[in-house]
């Protein structure tokens, strides 16, 4: 997990981390044990700044990992995927019944491709109602 150093009153986030392995790997940059006598680098997985203007509202950009804001599963995103861009987080709630809140984020991300051609963008919007079920449970569904 990114260190992240935030106090209550404070409105500003800033994301650090290190992994060690082989930051050349296109698929992983985790640590593998298979490869005995090599010595990996350590490099810099993460670094971003998040701010929150209003109670309702995150702007995050830099580098980060997308799986920890938005709703996905290993299916849809790899863990070890980590974006640079920028993502912008909206939650709108305080409604009374079924409907607790409604989330929605949106990103414009930047995939470095390997080649001598221009790099590929990816933008977008998710949208997450929280449906109350019970005193207890809750539904969150997205659409992408």
């Amino acid at each position: 997990m990114p260190f992240t150093r935030l106090r209550k009153s404070e409105k500003v986030k800033i994301g650090f981390q290190l992994r060690s392995g082989n930051p050349d790997n296109p698929h992983s940059d985790n640590q593998s044990f298979d490869t005995g006598f090599n010595k990996n680098t350590i490099a810099i997985s993460e670094a971003y700044v998040a701010w929150k203007p209003r109670e309702f509202m995150e702007i995050r950009g830099g580098k980060f990992s997308p799986k920890n804001i938005w709703l996905v599963s290993d299916m849809q995103w790899d863990d070890d995927v980590i974006v640079e861009g920028a993502m912008e987080d909206f939650t709108f709630g305080g409604v009374d019944g079924v409907l607790k809140a409604v989330e929605a984020t949106a990103y414009q991300l930047i995939l470095e491709e390997s080649g001598s051609s221009g790099d590929s963008y990816l933008v977008g919007v998710q949208v997450r109602p929280i449906l109350q079920l019970n005193d207890k449970n809750q539904l969150t569904v997205g659409a992408t």
